[in-house]
């Protein structure tokens, strides 16, 4: 039982190190992706303007006075404002189709068009983040501050690959395959298709995107991208106090729940906060199962040392202690050829065990036959229950008249 616990510890703590290793193998590739973004020199400012006492329309157009202001920040190269980020805690979806296609009657036929992450945004926003507009245009300013503008869209390539695979998305139409609430038209015209990028690092395939200007999907919660001129971090962190001194002169009261490095949001993001984890946690818990192994291995096998005998206590025939110990009798008594009871000579070479020295052995000459008997087999025996001297034992018995 003792090696068949030490077994499973030695291979329960392996499987613990071979998850460790393939946690730490996940978080060396999610660490050397390739998110389709520059995520370097830019700098994150998140709003959430449901907690102040603004309507839209007010908080929109302090956005913009804060796009504003911060392009006349030195060293500032682009500056923009989208709903959702990349590598963010929170997402919203929303499924597109073709102008063309026609929404099923059956309901049990699959779901037509495909699943987009939605994102409201404003002018040179892809310039910001570092996505690259594959075709077309982006959106201009009078599109991202009037709401009941033309309607008009970007994708990203994935998309436009699952909506149009045959023909060029830019000029085709989409549409929500759920109309807006709100009521207003359902009919999008695309304008651009940009790079795909990604959302998350547990995310196997890239997510389909889809852009909108930011009066026609405004929400409270916004991000403000300031990219600058250099990729450097200290430059980068040096921006901070700049910016929020700028947004304090714009209005004390503004909503602003965190200002820091796009980098350090995405080191901090969940998706690869959970892989580090995994590894961090399955390494160390492997590793004290697997030193709990090696102390059991260690104390097995000291245990079985300490019970073999020391040599000096060896019989040359097996693991035992005196000669003496070689010697058993049978516990029936005989009778001799006097007649008087006793134990049987038979008997006297059997099988090992710690038995006492024989009484009746007294003469001279028996225990000096006996001694020199117990010499000359010493050499021959093996340790087995039956010594081979059965010829000499019956012809000294027949001669002292010891009885069969």
């Amino acid at each position: 039982p003792r090696h068949i616990s030490v077994m499973a510890q030695i291979a329960l703590s392996l499987m613990l190190l071979f998850a460790a290793g393939l946690f730490f193998r996940g978080a060396l590739k999610a660490a050397g992706l390739d998110p389709g973004f520059v995520a370097a020199g830019d700098l994150v400012t998140e709003f959430d303007f449901t907690l102040i006492k603004k309507t839209p329309e007010e908080a929109r157009r302090t956005i913009f006075a804060i796009a504003q202001r911060a392009r006349e920040l030195p060293g500032v190269r682009a500056v923009a404002v989208g709903t959702m980020l990349p590598y963010g805690e929170f997402t919203t979806m929303r499924r597109v189709m073709s102008m063309q296609e026609t929404m099923p009657t059956d309901p049990k036929a699959p779901d037509p068009g495909a699943g987009a992450l939605f994102t409201s945004i404003t002018p040179d926003y892809f310039d910001a983040i570092g996505v690259k507009l594959l075709r077309g245009r982006g959106f201009n300013q009078a599109e991202c501050e009037n709401k009941d503008g033309r309607r008009v869209a970007i994708i990203d390539e994935e998309l436009a690959r699952k909506i149009f695979p045959n023909a060029d998305a830019v000029g085709q139409h989409v549409r929500f395959t759920q109309p807006p609430k709100d009521g207003s038209a359902n009919d999008m015209e695309v304008v651009g298709v940009v790079s795909k990028h990604r959302h998350d690092v547990q995310n196997d395939t890239t997510l389909q995107r889809l852009f909108v200007p930011l009066a026609q999907g405004y929400r409270g919660q916004t991000f403000l991208h300031v990219r600058l001129n250099t990729t450097d971090p200290r430059a980068v962190e040096a921006m901070i106090p700049a910016e929020r001194q700028m947004l304090r002169d714009i209005d004390p009261e503004l909503p602003v729940l965190n200002i820091a490095p796009f980098t350090d949001r995405v080191e901090k993001s969940v998706g690869l906060w959970v892989v580090r984890l995994g590894a961090l946690l399955f390494g160390v818990f492997g590793g004290i199962a697997l030193l709990l192994a090696v102390v059991g291995v260690y104390g097995v096998k000291a245990y079985a040392v300490a019970c073999v005998p020391h040599p000096r206590d060896r019989h040359p025939h097996g693991v035992g202690g005196s000669p003496w110990r070689c010697l058993r009798f049978d516990h029936a008594p005989r009778r001799n050829a006097n007649g008087a009871r006793g134990r049987s000579w038979n008997s006297a070479f059997v099988s090992r065990g710690p038995r006492p020295r024989p009484d009746f052995v007294s003469s001279k000459s028996e225990r000096s036959f006996r001694s020199d008997h117990f010499k000359s087999n010493a050499r021959c025996c093996r340790p087995s229950r039956v010594f081979p001297s059965g010829p000499a034992r019956h012809a000294r018995q027949s001669d002292h008249g010891i009885a069969h």
